[in-house]
């Protein structure tokens, strides 16, 4: 705890008169069983005085959509953060905690974005809705913060080093393939949107195959969502569509190659309508870098085939 006198910290003030002093109180934690926007009482015990104090957790009502949308022009606000929408993030040492919409399932919440180049640490704390934090993520140093978790009803906060800015999504997340059905209909935010993140470890050297089905038309959009940059491209209602697949009907298909270094792929659906989602496990991928490495080796087998030849020629004309 410090005292302050107007901008200034002090451990003793010589008052003739009254004097207003700023009592500045850091939590090592949140308190248990705290609600947002409900204050909560405690006391300060100062040479023996007991001083009654409330605390009330407000926080940031809601974070800027991120990205090249409409959302993020009309700088789109509500009471609660939604699933599969990108957010900025920023703060300083530790955010309030963002209350989301309740939403079933297992899911992943992910940081990225300017504090990976600016070689920030970052944490992510699950919350429930008491305030107890439930769990932290773990990543070190330039990589990309991330929690796994199941529980519906949640909140996030977000902990660095000094001032810090990124990038938050939470999004519904498959780590094993499967088939995935959904009716995708008009949410609270104007949009018609479900993105999943698949675990794309277990497929590295492999190639991803979709199909998808609906009762109508609807766009499927596909990112590779292992690299920094490439998170940052992740904008699933821009016009200015920077993944790998696009496509758009009541029936497509498609596949990707999976890097050998590959984390995630994210997969958004816009539309409405009833859709089922299928993800399989297809061929070996080959990468831009296998294929030149081949090209080397059949460059050099055709050169031995053809000093073989030129040595036998010579051999029959000697």
């Amino acid at each position: 705890a410090y005292f302050y006198y107007g901008d200034t910290q002090v451990k003793e003030l010589d008052v003739v008169q009254n004097a207003q002093v700023t009592l500045l109180l850091k939590l090592p934690n949140l308190p248990q069983g705290f609600m947002l926007n409900e204050p909560i009482d405690f006391n300060v015990t100062i040479n023996d005085i007991e001083i009654p104090l409330k605390l009330e957790v407000g926080g940031m009502r809601i974070l800027p959509v991120y990205g090249d949308n409409w959302l993020a022009k009309v700088n789109y606000t509500n009471e609660y953060h939604h699933v599969d929408l990108p957010y900025r993030v920023f703060g300083n040492e530790i955010t309030p905690p963002f209350a989301f919409e309740p939403w079933n399932g297992e899911k992943i919440a992910i940081l990225y974005g300017r504090y990976i180049r600016q070689g920030k640490d970052l944490r992510i704390h699950l919350l429930d809705l008491s305030g107890k934090i439930i769990a932290s993520s773990t990543q070190e140093r330039g990589r990309s913060d991330y929690l796994i978790f199941n529980e519906s009803e949640f909140m996030i906060m977000v902990e660095g080093e000094g001032y810090f800015e990124g990038i938050l999504l939470v999004s519904d997340y498959l780590n094993e393939l499967k088939n995935v059905s959904f009716e995708l209909k008009k949410r609270e935010f104007g949009e018609r949107l479900r993105t999943f993140i698949i675990n794309a470890a277990p497929l590295r050297g492999q190639k991803l195959r979709f199909s998808l089905s609906s009762d109508r038309e609807v766009e499927l959009r596909a990112y590779y969502f292992t690299l920094n940059n490439e998170k940052e491209n992740f904008d699933p209602l821009s016009t200015n569509f920077k993944g790998v697949f696009r496509e758009r009907g009541k029936a497509i298909e498609g596949e990707l190659s999976i890097r050998s270094y590959e984390d995630f792929i994210a997969v958004a659906v816009i539309g409405e309508g009833n859709v089922t989602l299928n993800f399989e496990k297809a061929g070996r991928g080959v990468e831009v870098g296998e294929l030149k490495s081949r090209e080397v080796y059949l460059i050099i087998a055709a050169l031995m085939l053809l000093l073989a030849v030129v040595v036998y020629l010579e051999k029959k004309m000697g």
